[in-house]
């Protein structure tokens, strides 16, 4: 099985944090992130999931970090 590649749609979230929309609430109703996310979710699966299982893939990572109210970039 193939992983997806989602250094694009990282590079979309993180680009999003960057311009101020640093709250899940915010990514939430971002139709273009939406958009983006609709080919990684599996049959069923809400586009949420896709953007908060990234942004925490990326917190893992040590590129973001959530201060408790909003997502930060560390670097």
């Amino acid at each position: 099985m193939v992983k997806p590649d989602y250094s694009e749609f990282d590079a979309k979230l993180l680009n999003l944090i960057m311009l101020g929309k640093n709250r899940m609430m915010l990514l939430d109703q971002d139709r273009s992130l939406i958009e983006a996310a609709r080919p990684f979710c599996r049959p069923g699966q809400p586009e949420f999931r896709v953007i908060d299982s990234r942004l925490q893939a990326m917190r893992k990572d040590g590129k973001i970090k959530h201060n408790g109210r909003e997502w930060t970039l560390t670097t």
